[in-house]
């Protein structure tokens, strides 16, 4: 096990800073082009000037007053899920496990900064509550690592580095909880991102889950980290493959530029 230290989290983030621009110039052209969009009911000007003239007449008018409702809708929002497996805390130097939390805090710092949502969970299987996916079915529990609104900094990173992972595989289950957990976030664009360092037989059902998470708007993109066990990114919808924290930052945050490009 590697420390956490101050350096390994900035050479994360400069290592992705290419894409960090890239995906800052989309969304300012993206907001641009959209302009503000506000969701809701507003003021009804006609309504002044019945509730004046009921007002002179000695009239009530019942709906004079009318809801304002603002629900903020962002350019985009992605979810991370991260296999917990006992395999993760392997690979040479830091495991695969510290490079995908060092990603992490690269990945939560860049969508707060920009303004993407973001939502970001390990995946223990074979516990909590059921869950179909495709033809296949798992338990599993979600562990929240870093949740819309928090900052991935101090004692909750430190928390998240040092955790030992310990369960199974499940890669459907991996992608299918991405989906999910990103398909309730008000957004014009949802990326889903899943990753694991395994394989497992689920892994055929990943066909039927992308056309599932089209079906439902969002993009579906499969990581596989370090040597993946014989799998390549070919195997996964949208893959790729990364071995370290800065490929891995740099790779997700260029495929939510990609996204938000694609208007």
């Amino acid at each position: 096990m590697a420390r956490l230290t101050k350096k390994a989290l900035e050479d994360c983030a400069r290592g992705a800073l290419a894409q960090t621009n890239r995906l800052r110039q989309a969304l300012v052209v993206d907001r641009g082009s959209n302009g503000v969009s506000v969701r809701g009911r507003t003021l009804n000007s006609a309504r002044i000037s019945k509730t004046f003239a009921t007002a002179l007449s000695g009239r009530e008018n019942s709906d004079r007053f009318k809801t304002t409702l603002i629900e903020p809708e962002v350019s985009a929002a992605m979810s991370f899920v991260i296999d917990f497996s006992g395999s993760m805390s392997g690979g040479s130097g830091r495991s695969n496990w510290e490079h995908c939390v060092l990603a992490s805090h690269t990945l939560a710092k860049v969508c707060d900064t920009l303004g993407v949502r973001r939502e970001i969970y390990a995946f223990l299987f074979g516990d909590g509550v059921s869950a179909e996916g495709a033809t296949c079915s798992f338990d599993y529990e979600l562990v929240p690592l870093c949740t819309q609104g928090e900052k991935f900094r101090g004692p909750l990173l430190e928390w998240a580095y040092y955790l030992s992972p310990s369960t199974g595989t499940s890669v459907a289950g991996y992608a299918d909880a991405a989906v999910r957990v990103v398909e309730r976030m008000n957004a014009r664009r949802k990326l889903a991102v899943f990753l694991t360092d395994g394989a497992c037989s689920s892994i055929r059902t990943l066909p039927s889950l992308q056309e599932q998470a089209r079906a439902r708007g969002v993009e579906l993109v499969g990581i596989i980290m370090g040597s993946g066990w014989g799998l390549s990114a070919e195997d996964f919808p949208n893959g790729f493959t990364a071995s370290s924290a800065e490929e891995l930052a740099k790779g997700i945050i260029g495929h939510i530029a990609r996204l938000v490009e694609k208007g």
